[in-house]
């Protein structure tokens, strides 16, 4: 994947985040507990696969996660610094 193309996903990455994030904390009652339900689910499942929202339980609300996305943003680096080096990782 080219910066480029990593760059314009992860901007649409963090748009859909806001987006869903705004959405879920305007959600009520046995809504919102569903939504807060699937967002920890699909954190446990997936990481931060689409999106980079999480569940505050101290706040009650969703959040950015800015870890996932500095961690997303330093893994491609790390990838693609690698890959110009020819450096291989074992698992």
């Amino acid at each position: 994947m080219s910066e480029d193309d990593f760059n314009a996903d992860l901007e649409r990455r963090v748009k859909l985040t806001y987006d869903e994030i705004e959405s879920n904390n305007s959600s009520k009652g046995e809504f919102r507990m569903e939504r807060i339900k699937q967002v920890i689910l699909l954190q446990r499942l997936f990481n931060y696969g689409e999106t980079f929202t999480m569940y505050d339980e101290n706040s009650n609300k969703f959040i950015f996660n800015e870890m996932a996305y500095v961690c997303e943003k330093y893994l491609y680096d790390l990838q693609r610094h690698n890959y110009l080096n020819g450096v291989n990782i074992r698992e």
